[in-house]
């Protein structure tokens, strides 16, 4: 597999799609206040935002990589470092195609 080189505004894009999915999934109002709720440490925002950038991140990948066909995150908490991984806490994102 090559690797591929990206601008900064793909980055930008893939954050700011995640702060609005989370501005409107957690009813702020908008990117400030979704911004002040996660420098307050909202967990409900920050888990929010973490999801929009799974999303979005398996959605430039499936964009790039035609191998790619789910993205999967995990709860660090549900998998102890250095152990084998299993299905617990994993969750998948379909890749776009």
């Amino acid at each position: 597999m090559s690797v591929s080189t990206f601008d900064a505004g793909i980055v930008t894009g893939i954050m700011e799609d995640a702060i609005e999915f989370c501005a409107k999934k957690t009813g702020l109002n908008g990117r400030d206040q979704t911004l002040e709720a996660l420098r307050c440490g909202d967990c409900s925002v920050c888990e929010y935002l973490r999801y929009g950038l799974a999303e979005g991140v398996a959605e430039y990948l499936g964009s790039v990589d035609d191998t790619v066909k789910v993205v999967y995150t995990y709860e660090p908490s549900t998998r102890p470092a250095w152990t084998r991984p299993s299905l617990a806490g994993l969750t998948s994102r379909r890749a776009s195609a």
